[in-house]
């Protein structure tokens, strides 16, 4: 497995720590393969790790319920994707 060396200021670390077990994390871009290391390495292998397209088409999200949603601290949404996260939000159990 890989290990993280030397990355950022652990602001995701944080977000990451604070999310309900079981949450949806939508990373910042579509290479989710840091995040899901990241994951691993501090124990939250409960997260479910998403792209942040997963914001671009609401019908992905339809029926879709969860406990908790964190977006990670880079990401930077379109007015349509916010609108989705917002939908998507709404849908916490």
């Amino acid at each position: 497995m890989k290990t993280l060396q030397g990355r950022g200021s652990g602001r995701t670390t944080r977000q990451m720590k604070l999310a309900k077990k079981g949450s949806m994390f939508i990373w910042c871009n579509s290479h989710i393969e840091y995040p899901k290391v990241l994951a691993g390495e501090i124990g939250r292998l409960d997260l479910l790790i998403h792209r942040l397209s997963v914001l671009d088409n609401p019908y992905r999200l339809r029926g879709l319920k969860t406990v908790g949603v964190v977006l990670d601290h880079a990401a930077e949404l379109t007015m349509k994707q916010r609108e989705n996260l917002s939908t998507l939000k709404a849908h916490i159990v």
